[in-house]
Order: structure tokens, then C-alpha cells, then sequence
């Protein structure tokens, strides 16, 4: 009977040890969405998504006859500008150290006067996720167009 009693006492403290540890999860870093190499990694992916769909965009609109070679392209690229700022959390998976990210977005294209134009402010996602060498930053390039339309539409 001791016996039992003993074993009972000792699955009990076993199971109640198990549901407190499962319990104690670790707070996700949320943080981790305005890291210095998060900003930097998610900035220079949106930059570059940014710059082609601005260069797909400027083509499809470019008039007819006149040729978009490599002299435009290259111009475009050097006068444009793309920022990405004000970076925030949308949420996180402390299970298996992913993130969903965003941040304010902004581009500005200087033309060959001088003239400054400005996109109106978009919102950029970014998921970031746990790999073999750290971490792996994705961008949703599905909201750069929207914004990215109101500097085209200035520039033609």
C-alpha cells in the first residue's frame, strides 16, 4: 500500500513538474522586427522589389515608339529613392522563433530637372524565420504597387 502511495505522489509531482514547464514558454523577441540586420536585410529586399516593379511600371507606360533601353533603366535606378521607416510587430511564434513584421514605406524619384516626386506612404510585411545560419528575411511584395503607382503616375 506504501507503495502505491509513493508511486502516485511520485506521478503526480512528474505530471505537475511537465504542465509548469509547458507552460513557461519564451516570450517572443518582438524586437527582432527593428534589429539593425532585420532593417537592413528587409530594406534592401524592398528596395530592389520596389525598383523593378517601378521600372515594369515606367516601361508598360513609357510612350509608343519611343525606345526604354538601358539609359532609362539605369537613370531610373540612380534617381530613385526608397525608405523604409517606422518599423512595428504584427505578430510572433515563439514555438519556432518566427516573426510577422511591417514598416512605413517611401519612395522619391528625382527627374532630369531637378523636380523631386513623392509617393504617397505604403505599408511593406516582412516575415522573418529561424534557418541554419540565423535568420531568413521575406518580403510581401504584394503592397509596393499601390504606392509605388502614385510616383509613376508623377513622373510620366
Amino acid at each position: 500500500m506504501d507503495r502505491d502511495i509513493g508511486f502516485t505522489r511520485a506521478a503526480v509531482a512528474l505530471s505537475l513538474t511537465a504542465l509548469l514547464l509547458g507552460g513557461c514558454q519564451q516570450k517572443p523577441k518582438i524586437e527582432q522586427c527593428w534589429a539593425q540586420d532585420t532593417k537592413q536585410t528587409a530594406g534592401a529586399l524592398a528596395q530592389k522589389a520596389a525598383l523593378g516593379q517601378l521600372l515594369e511600371m515606367t516601361k508598360s507606360s513609357w510612350p509608343a515608339g519611343k525606345p526604354f533601353g538601358d539609359d532609362e533603366r539605369n537613370f531610373i535606378t540612380q534617381h530613385f529613392q526608397f525608405s523604409l521607416d517606422s518599423y512595428y510587430t504584427i505578430g510572433a511564434d515563439p514555438v519556432v522563433g518566427s516573426y510577422s513584421c511591417g514598416a512605413t514605406a517611401k519612395a522619391a524619384f528625382t527627374d532630369a530637372d531637378g523636380k523631386r516626386h513623392e509617393s504617397r506612404e505604403g505599408l511593406i510585411d516582412f516575415n522573418i524565420y529561424q534557418s541554419e545560419g540565423g535568420h531568413v528575411v521575406s518580403i510581401d511584395t504584394s503592397k509596393i504597387p499601390p504606392f509605388l503607382a502614385s510616383l509613376n503616375e508623377q513622373m510620366n
